[in-house]
């Protein structure tokens, strides 16, 4: 059973484990068109995973930033993948996602829960039509998503649930800026630890970064300097590695460093 010990790690490159092997497993991954979640998709294909990629944005082989072109490259690098084009706000987009999966790979042992909407703006400045996407992506999508893998996740003989999340966060500094935002993050953190005391069978370890990535989300909204002193997104795919191929008594909430 996953532990609810918080630590810091430096998380080295490259980074493999044969203690508990992701090949073969079928990996259902939301958010992985682009940044953190692409990457994490890519690093767990490398392991032998089946990777099944959720996104809005399909576009195609060519194009950078959707669905298919992820998909694409873990192809002609050998792995396999499946894109399946997926919005978390829509309960029947994510039944049918569920399904085209169990119909192709025959079940799910690895959920990675990466979707998210970042507009981090102070309360006055965030209108309603934002804070309900933030709040439909990352809360009650993880929700629903959750739900429809479950009936094929404890079938699995090595379930896991990995949530790009911060546990219990408590600086004002990080809070104050975007609290929308980070309620809605915190919250995943949270109920991540609600699934794990539900289901203690099932690991749900949590990864999140003590500083910015760099994407192109925090790019647009941060600017370049900001880019320049964040994590890169390989060394969080690296640390989702890490967690999800280790045995289940060594599984945590980790906080990359």
């Amino acid at each position: 059973v996953a532990t609810s010990l918080s630590r810091t790690i430096s998380v080295q490159p490259n980074y493999s484990s044969s203690l508990w092997p992701l090949k073969h497993k079928t990996v259902v991954l939301s958010g992985a068109s682009r940044g953190i979640g692409a990457a994490i998709a890519i690093r767990l294909a490398r392991e032998g995973a089946r990777v099944c990629i959720l996104a809005r944005t399909m576009g195609n082989s060519e194009s950078r930033g959707t669905a298919l072109y992820v998909e694409h490259l873990i192809r002609a690098a050998g792995g396999q993948a499946m894109a399946v084009k997926t919005d978390l706000c829509k309960e029947s987009d994510i039944k049918e996602a569920v399904l085209k999966i169990v119909g192709r790979f025959g079940g799910i042992d690895v959920l990675v829960h990466n979707a998210s909407a970042l507009w981090p703006v102070k309360t006055p400045e965030l209108d309603m039509r934002r804070f309900m996407r933030m709040y439909q992506t990352c809360i009650r999508g993880m929700m629903l998503l959750t739900r429809h893998c479950l009936e094929w996740l404890v079938r699995s003989a090595c379930p896991r649930i990995l949530s790009v999340a911060p546990v219990g966060v408590q600086d004002p500094e990080w809070l104050e800026p975007h609290v929308q935002y980070s309620t809605c993050k915190i919250a995943m953190g949270c109920l991540a630890s609600a699934l794990q005391a539900r289901f203690p069978a099932i690991p749900c370890p949590t990864l999140w970064p003590e500083h910015t990535v760099a994407t192109q989300a925090v790019f647009h909204t941060y600017g370049k300097e900001a880019v320049r002193r964040s994590f890169t997104v390989a060394s969080m795919a690296d640390a989702a590695c890490l967690l999800l191929s280790s045995p289940p008594a060594e599984q945590h909430h980790l906080d990359i460093s």
